[in-house]
């Protein structure tokens, strides 16, 4: 995260939000190879009630996703071409579709271990990146929306894996 950080710092205007959207659409697709381990998993293990189950709890919790990365764009007031949308949307979900082979194909624990390693890094790398922004705009981080927003993704979440485990 950190290089692709660097490597688009002087191709992208960091004050219109297309870096942040950047970041977060592969931190997202780093985090969504980890769903289609699990789908490609569960279809090869001949579970495939939970595989349906999983996708299905997984495309809810992926539009949330879409938001969290049209968000920073939207910040500027510029409507985004189609070809960056498509680019933004390969990168947050191409990685399910190679996830889910690999599962499917090919799987070793060591393996999901190091997905999951990479996912939460980069999750978290995200994180300080919007927080530092919140920051430098002035925000308050004792500010009620942002706790409002993190509860409600916790919310979300919650919900959706009562949705996944019926």
């Amino acid at each position: 995260m950190v290089y692709v950080d660097e490597r688009i710092r002087g191709r992208v205007d960091t004050s219109s939000g297309e870096k942040l959207a950047w970041l977060i659409a592969l931190a997202i697709g780093l985090h969504n190879m980890g769903e289609g381990l699990a789908v490609g998993i569960t279809v090869s293990a001949g579970v495939t009630a939970l595989a349906n189950s999983l996708i299905v709890g997984f495309a809810l919790h992926n539009l949330s996703e879409g938001i969290a990365i049209i968000g920073p764009l939207a910040k500027s007031g510029e409507l985004p071409s189609i070809k960056r949308l498509l680019g933004l949307g390969a990168l947050a979900g191409g990685p399910t579709i190679l996830g889910a082979y690999i599962g499917l194909t090919w799987f070793a624990n060591s393996l999901a271990i190091f997905f999951f390693a990479i996912a939460a890094g980069a999750v978290l790398y995200v994180v300080v990146e919007v927080l530092a922004g919140l920051r430098k705009d002035g925000t308050s981080l004792n500010a009620w929306s942002l706790h409002g927003g993190v509860l409600a993704g916790i919310l979300v979440m919650y919900v959706t894996s009562l949705f996944v485990a019926l």
